[in-house]
């Protein structure tokens, strides 16, 4: 289980030498909506789930081989071979084969289409609400706005005079001390 630490530089020659199927489906939300699926079918905690993403994602990147998926999960997430193994057979099903078919589908699409990230879920349609236009151009009712207050105002009374502050003697908060 080895795996190989890359720069920063060498990371982004790296996600940019990914497909761009691949490279969407990264930074999309159903990567992170499937991991957390599969962490908490595994009841795994925040932590885990973390370091089990970055398990995918470093076998994507060729960081880490696949072979040793199981072996990576076992030491990232302790957990026992058995979870491990049942988890990257998760993780081969729910994000690895969704990669390779869109590999599969991208490689017999016409170059044209090649940006297409067909990995990534597509935004539901548009709804229609049937009466948002009706709403919108129908008269409105104004309502009588409520009487302002009658506030009197006497300009008779004097400005009350300017308060002199008492000299300070001693702090009121203050322990006294003792004698």
């Amino acid at each position: 289980m080895e795996t190989k630490i890359y720069t920063r530089e060498e990371l982004t020659e790296k996600l940019a030498s990914l497909p761009p199927q691949v490279r969407g489906f990264i930074y999309s939300p159903l990567m992170g909506t499937l991991v957390q699926q599969i962490g908490n079918k595994f009841t795994l905690h925040i932590d885990q789930i973390g370091a089990l993403e970055t398990s995918i994602v470093n076998v994507i990147l060729d960081a880490a081989s696949g072979d040793d998926l199981v072996s990576n999960i076992t030491e990232a997430l302790t957990v026992d071979e058995e979870k491990a193994a049942a988890i990257a057979t998760e993780v081969n099903t729910l994000i690895f084969d969704k990669i390779r078919h869109s590999m599969q589908q991208a490689s017999t699409v016409p170059e044209t289409q090649e940006n297409d990230t067909s990995i990534a879920p597509a935004l539901p349609p548009k709804k229609e609400y049937p009466g948002a236009d009706i709403l919108l151009t129908e008269k409105t009712i104004t309502m009588p706005l409520a009487p302002s207050p009658q506030v009197p105002t006497t300009t008779d009374t004097p400005p009350a005079p300017h308060a002199t502050p008492r000299p300070y003697t001693t702090d009121p908060y203050r322990e006294q001390p003792e004698q």
